[in-house]
C-alpha cells in the first residue's frame, strides 16, 4: 500500500469519528433543550438518615419501701413489653439513665415517636420490687440536663 493511501485512510477515519462525536453531542444537546431526558441516567442525592430524637421522662417512684435501681428497671420494661411486646420494647429505645433510691426518682430515656407509649407503661406499674408502688412522671425533657435538674433539681 502506498504511502498516500494510508495517509489518506487514516484522515477518513478521524474524520469520521470526530463527524459521529458531533453528531452525538448536537442530538444530546436537541433532547435536551427540547426537555426530553437524555440517556444517562442523573444521579439523586441520597438524604442522610436523621437520628431518632429522644425524649426524657424526669418520674417518681411512689412507694413505702426503697426500690433499688434494677427493680425500677425491671418493673419499667416488663410494664412495656406486657403493652407492646418486645418489638414495641426495641423501637422505643427505653432505657433509665438515671436513679436516686434515697429520693425515689429517676430519668429515662426514650425516642420521642414512643414518649406516649412510655408514659402509658408507667401508668400500669403496679409493683417495683415485692412493694406496692406507682410510677408517675414528673417532667418532660429534650435534653438529659434538663430532666435531672426536674428530676433532682440539681446537676
Amino acid at each position: 500500500m502506498p504511502l498516500y493511501l494510508g495517509l489518506l485512510l487514516s484522515i477518513a477515519v478521524s474524520a469520521t469519528i470526530a463527524a459521529l462525536v458531533s453528531a452525538a453531542l448536537t442530538y444530546l444537546l436537541v433532547r435536551r433543550l427540547a426537555g426530553a431526558k437524555t440517556d444517562t441516567p442523573e444521579v439523586e442525592l441520597l438524604k442522610r438518615p436523621s437520628r431518632a430524637r429522644k425524649r426524657y421522662v424526669a418520674f417518681e417512684v411512689m412507694t413505702a419501701a426503697e426500690p433499688s435501681r434494677n427493680d425500677v428497671e425491671d418493673s419499667l420494661l416488663q410494664a412495656f413489653v406486657t403493652l407492646y411486646g418486645n418489638a414495641g420494647l426495641a423501637e422505643s429505645g427505653l432505657k433509665l439513665i438515671d436513679y436516686n433510691p434515697a429520693l425515689r426518682r429517676g430519668v429515662l430515656r426514650v425516642r420521642a415517636q414512643s414518649l406516649a407509649r412510655a408514659l402509658a407503661a408507667m401508668g400500669i406499674v403496679r409493683k417495683v420490687g415485692s412493694s406496692d408502688a406507682l410510677i408517675a412522671p414528673i417532667a418532660v425533657s429534650g435534653t438529659l440536663k434538663g430532666a435531672r435538674s426536674k428530676a433532682f433539681g440539681r446537676r
